[in-house]
């Protein structure tokens, strides 16, 4: 009897102690459930963050949306108003001015946003652990054909002297720029070794339509969703300092840069494109200023038109200069040693030039030391050739994660930092 009660005592003990590993066990996971990464409170209070954050950016959106004039732009004045209707907002400036953008904004102490000059809205992203001039591992899609010769004629270019296919080179990539928004600008780290030719009002005319063609083939990525282009004036005038405004502001040949000049009998010949930019007066002392910019390739790319005259005058606006010293422009040394020690290479925008009594045409390029052009069409109807290499530019979306590497110094694929697609 002794014994049996014994047995059953343990037995009892048994399957206490199973019972409260049980209960353990579904207590660890009932916790789990309610507060791991997948949890039911955690992603109720990342869903609650998420809501929030989306109410916070759609208050600034409304508010910016509703701060365009009539001419569809953002009107300062009202976009200063508006934004501070927002509760409890930091970081508009008083008076706004068109220096201030992106103008970065705080909703609720917590959430941070970016207000475009173009009045878009975009998340503060921060990225960390990269820097200006660090190497990245961007690959770009295989292409052995190359960019065609036939893509390269007389009649899109200018010029009969590209003979050969432009073939895919192996380049290094290097940090450009990053963006408040979590994009990320990637140059190549040096010019191509391959050269462009381009001549006249034809390779005036879509110069830039073929430099950036020419680098969305041999160096996009489609898996990354990255379509490289050229290099533009725009990227290099991102990167100057006041001084360099100053010296872009002051520089003059028969006008000052930004003012205007007609030309008349002779001398009043232009490529067709320019029609389209703005800052031209064809027929008209009055100029055009709902045109496109000199880095935009216009309607009916490539043309195969090539100039024309303005019997009544042609009004051409400077847009062409360059530094006395160009190292001074830039306070990033960086940014000046990766843009300007390469060697002579195309800029993806075109320029107009005033002399006293005609106009030059033609598409911009660095130098070693200098911001130049090579000139293709004088208003006089003369045309000339130049020919330099490139380089691609790529950019990379904040979906894109950066992994960065220690020393990323590109000296081996291990010195660069990585790139994962989200």
């Amino acid at each position: 009897m002794k014994k049996q009660l014994k047995n059953a005592k343990g037995i009892t003990l048994i399957a206490l102690v199973i019972t409260i590993i049980v209960f353990l066990i579904l207590a660890g996971l009932s916790i789990a459930m309610l507060t791991g990464d997948n949890g039911i409170i955690t992603q109720a209070n990342n869903t609650k963050v998420l809501n929030e954050k989306a109410t916070a950016k759609e208050k600034v959106q409304v508010e910016v949306g509703g701060s365009r004039g009539t001419d569809g732009k953002l009107d300062y004045c009202l976009l200063e108003k508006n934004l501070n209707n927002i509760k409890d907002i930091e970081g508009v400036p008083s008076p706004i001015k068109a220096e201030d953008f992106p103008i970065e904004v705080t909703v609720d102490k917590k959430y941070n946003y970016i207000i475009n000059s173009d009045g878009s809205v975009d998340e503060l992203i921060e990225r960390e652990g990269i820097e200006i001039g660090d190497y990245v591992d961007y690959i770009p899609d295989l292409n052995e054909a190359g960019y065609e010769v036939d893509k390269l004629a007389e009649n899109i270019t200018g010029s009969n002297s590209n003979n050969s296919i432009i073939s895919q080179e192996n380049l290094k990539w290097r940090i450009l720029k990053i963006y408040k928004n979590g994009t990320v600008d990637l140059i190549s780290e040096s010019k191509t070794n391959q050269r462009v030719y381009f001549s006249g009002a034809v390779g005036y005319n879509n110069g830039v339509y073929v430099l950036n063609e020419i680098c969305k083939q041999l160096y996009s990525n489609s898996n990354l969703e990255v379509t490289a282009r050229s290099i533009n004036i725009e990227d290099i005038e991102a990167q100057m300092n006041s001084r360099g405004e100053t010296a872009r502001s002051e520089y003059t040949s028969a006008v000052k840069y930004g003012e205007s000049k007609t030309f008349e009998s002779e001398n009043n010949q232009y490529p067709n494109l320019y029609a389209q930019e703005n800052g031209s007066g064809i027929n008209s002392t009055t100029i055009k200023t709902n045109g496109i910019n000199k880095s935009d390739i216009g309607d009916s790319i490539p043309m195969e038109d090539t100039s024309n005259t303005a019997n009544n005058g042609l009004t051409v606006t400077q847009t062409y200069y360059n530094f006395p010293n160009s190292m001074e422009c830039f306070d990033n040394n960086t940014i000046y040693d990766m843009l300007f020690n390469k060697g002579n290479y195309w800029i993806a925008s075109r320029y107009s030039y005033c002399l006293d009594s005609y106009a030059g045409f033609g598409l911009r390029n660095l130098g070693n030391s200098n911001l130049s052009g090579g000139g293709m069409f004088i208003s006089n109807g003369n045309s000339y050739t130049a020919n330099y290499c490139f380089r691609p530019i790529v950019s990379l979306k904040k979906n894109i994660q950066i992994i960065p590497v220690e020393n990323a110094d590109g000296s081996d694929s291990n010195h660069m930092h990585k790139l994962v697609n989200n």
